[in-house]
């Protein structure tokens, strides 16, 4: 008997160890066990790091946290790529336009004229005009008028331009209208004076100088044994250049840098006489013009003085 209660006591005190003991075993977070019972799901660190996220794929969770966007991730990079790309077209434009215009003469010109070397200028002897041709805008039509230069011939119309001087016949005494391609090849001359590009201030600088050059060349095809003068846009008054956003002395200023590479000071030479019509400040003397563009009589004498003066001679 007493064995028999001993083995009973045994057996109650090993269920209650079991029951009062296992809760501490499995007892549940009082935190996780709220939640549970009121229906909310909780995720461990492992969770978070394995579930796909909602976020785009551009931006990460990070980034967001942190106010940064899709938009304001990806604009900065499509900034630097066009101002790369616009850099990029920048030095490409420059670089083609710098060996277009630095191409070198032709050798049988240089040979013809055995190298007369740079800023040798004089004054023309007389005579020096007899075969000259004078090519031009309205500038041109006004010297042939006005200038003191009347043995030469001319070739001028008003708006003439490098774009239209193949299209647009001008009318020459004697001659009537004719084009320039047809007139160019009917005498020989020994000198060939050229100033366009005033027309042409507001269109793209390097297709005009382009065109420009490609006039050049034209010219010595046709005229082989000639001195080829470019000149020098002359300038305007600042008035002008107030009122017209396209012609500024700036502008001619750029244009008449690029032309003047086209010259090799061996058979085309560049011819800027700016310097006899400016004032102090670089400008057109306000009282040598009535529209701060062309000279008036008195004034075209003095260009037409200046050019007898820089001449070329063999």
């Amino acid at each position: 008997m007493k064995k028999f209660f001993s083995y009973l006591l045994t057996i109650i005190l090993t269920f209650a160890f079991f029951f009062t003991g296992a809760e501490y075993i499995i007892k549940i977070p009082s935190n996780v066990a709220e939640k549970k019972e009121s229906g909310e799901e909780t995720t461990s660190a492992q969770d978070i790091r394995s579930a796909p996220s909602t976020l785009p794929e551009s931006t990460t969770a990070a980034e967001t946290a942190a106010g940064v966007t899709v938009e304001s991730r990806i604009q900065p990079a499509d900034v630097s790529v066009t101002e790369t790309d616009e850099i990029t077209q920048a030095v490409t434009v420059t670089e083609t336009e710098s060996e277009t215009e630095t191409e070198a003469p032709e050798t049988s010109r240089k040979t013809l004229f055995g190298g007369v070397g740079r800023n040798k200028f004089r004054a023309a002897p007389e005579g020096y005009f007899n075969d000259a041709l004078f090519v031009g805008d309205s500038r041109t039509e006004a010297l042939s008028m006005y200038g003191n230069i009347p043995s030469a011939d001319y070739y001028a119309k008003v708006g003439m331009s490098v774009y239209n001087i193949y299209s647009d016949p001008a009318k020459v005494e004697g001659k009537g209208k004719i084009r320039f391609s047809e007139f160019i090849n009917q005498k020989k001359y020994g000198k060939v004076y050229v100033m366009l590009g005033l027309n042409e201030l507001g269109y793209d600088r390097k297709r005009t100088v382009s065109k420009y050059s490609a006039l050049i060349e034209d010219i010595k095809k046709a005229q082989p044994e000639a001195i080829i003068y470019i000149e020098a846009l002359l300038h305007v008054t600042a008035a002008e250049e107030k009122k017209n956003i396209a012609v500024t002395n700036a502008g001619i200023n750029d244009f008449n840098s690029k032309i003047a590479k086209i010259c090799d000071d061996e058979t085309t030479f560049y011819l800027d006489v700016n310097d006899v019509l400016d004032n102090a400040f670089g400008y057109l003397k306000d009282d040598s013009t009535n529209d701060g563009v062309h000279l008036k009589a008195k004034y075209v004498r003095q260009w037409a003085n200046a050019i007898q003066e820089r001449a070329v001679v063999l």
